[in-house]
């Protein structure tokens, strides 16, 4: 049994939780929250729950940490942890910068301390599918790629204000998916989008990149999809086309539970089909840039 503790019981670490109930191969040894109100909310997980990670680590032995605090909290928890040589397998988007994400890297190899990112697309079957058609050429030439990640809400104010901006906050999901869908590098081109006057974060953005293969991909973002949230894919080839919709108001957070099972279990086994941090940081230059755009 691979034991388990998690650092940090937002909404994020919260599915986490919910989710590892599934994952026999999985023990949850503890749960790490500084915030006393969010861990009034843990008692119906029934897990031990510390104030901070020394206290977790003087009482029990653990295999590996998930982190799930707020991003700016990414590094200084990530540094705390990899001196304990357990792997780390962090929420996107691993840091609030290219800085920070290179940072964790350099820490990470300097202990030897495996750190996976969780861009939990990489395990939905269906685009796993995809991207072996894509990359066998059954699509033909790719001409065109839209991904779309429409919420159903804003989150909070607070949350807005600290979170780096769309293309940080939600974007990096999207440029990690085409990277990892075709096997190209993507070059940012040009970004619009429309401002909150209350956070100055964008309600909505749409960024175009240039992938080295020479195909074109959208990333259509936005912070307002009533009845639900929507994730979807397309892709336009010169023998083919495919349309995915990976999250639904219809189907809620199923897909996207049954991925974070799946990344869970690649987690524990070694993170083969994980992303790494080079990826994140791949992934954060091409979001940086885009969100610079809208500055």
């Amino acid at each position: 049994m691979f034991r388990l503790a998690v650092v940090g019981a937002g909404r994020m670490g919260q599915l986490h939780l919910t989710v590892l109930r599934e994952v026999a191969e999985i023990e949850v040894v503890g749960v790490v929250e500084p915030a006393w109100q969010v861990r009034q909310q843990l008692e119906r997980f029934g897990l031990p729950v510390f104030a901070d990670v020394p206290a977790l680590v003087a009482s029990t032995p653990v295999d590996g940490w998930l982190v799930a605090v707020p991003t700016p909290a990414h590094l200084q928890v990530v540094m705390e942890l990899s001196y304990f040589g357990a792997p780390i397998l962090c929420e996107k988007p691993a840091g609030l910068s290219v800085g920070e994400a290179l940072q964790i890297g350099r820490v990470a190899s300097s202990t030897g301390v495996r750190v996976q990112v969780a861009y939990w697309r990489r395990f939905v079957p269906s685009l796993k599918l995809l991207r072996a058609r894509i990359l066998a050429g059954e699509l033909g030439t790719v001409q065109s790629i839209i991904c779309q990640q429409w919420d159903e809400a804003p989150p909070s104010q607070a949350f807005r204000r600290s979170s780096g901006g769309i293309f940080i906050d939600m974007g990096v999901h999207e440029v990690d998916q085409l990277r990892w869908l075709t096997g190209s590098e993507l070059d940012p081109v040009a970004a619009v989008g429309r401002i909150d006057p209350a956070s100055g974060d964008q309600d909505s953005a749409h960024g175009l990149v240039e992938l080295s293969s020479g195909a074109s991909g959208v990333i259509s973002l936005g912070r307002f999809f009533p009845g639900g949230d929507l994730v979807a894919v397309e892709v336009f080839g010169s023998r083919g086309h495919e349309r995915l919709v990976l999250v639904d108001p219809q189907q809620a957070d199923v897909a996207q539970r049954l991925a974070l099972q799946e990344q869970l279990r690649d987690f524990i086994a070694g993170g083969s089909a994980g992303a790494t941090m080079s990826d994140a940081v791949a992934a954060f230059r091409v979001a940086e840039a885009l969100q610079a755009e809208l500055a």
